[in-house]
């Protein structure tokens, strides 16, 4: 019976460096998921930036088309101060609002590679740690197991 007691200690101190091992090894896969899911968003939002500045450019063209056609159909000249300042003032708020629009994809797809790098370091955080916790694990039971040894 004497011996029982270190041995139970021992098998303690191996499930409980087993279970360490196993949460790190679960929260390491949660966050390397969540860091792809965070990359794929930003692949994404890099997407939505191009194509809302393709589409914004072409807006603007056909804007500023329309506006030739309307002037030229109203017979006034394509050089004049007034044509010049409507097409000035078009173009600034077109460029305008496909800068800020563009912006903020592209701000937001960097966000999200940011969170991703910083969700791979903890996964591997997470395994550093589990792996520590289970060494102090084994230790322990190693303690116990030594303790409980009478070797006098």
């Amino acid at each position: 019976m004497g011996f029982a007691a270190p041995i139970l200690g021992l098998a303690s101190a191996g499930f409980g460096a087993e279970g360490s091992i196993m949460g790190a090894e679960g929260q390491s896969a949660a966050d390397k998921y969540q860091a792809e899911v965070l990359d794929r968003e930003a692949q994404y939002g890099a997407l939505k930036a191009t194509q809302t500045n393709a589409m914004l450019s072409r807006n603007l063209s056909d804007s500023l088309a329309r506006i030739d056609a309307v002037r030229s159909a109203s017979h006034a000249s394509a050089a004049s101060p007034m044509t010049a300042e409507v097409r000035n003032q078009m173009d600034y708020l077109g460029s305008e609002q496909k800068e800020i629009r563009t912006t903020n994809f592209l701000e937001q797809s960097q966000l999200d590679e940011s969170q991703a790098a910083y969700l791979r370091q903890a996964a591997s955080t997470a395994m550093m740690s589990g792996m520590i916790g289970a060494g102090g694990d084994i230790f322990g039971g190693l303690m116990k197991f030594a303790g409980g040894l009478n070797l006098g």
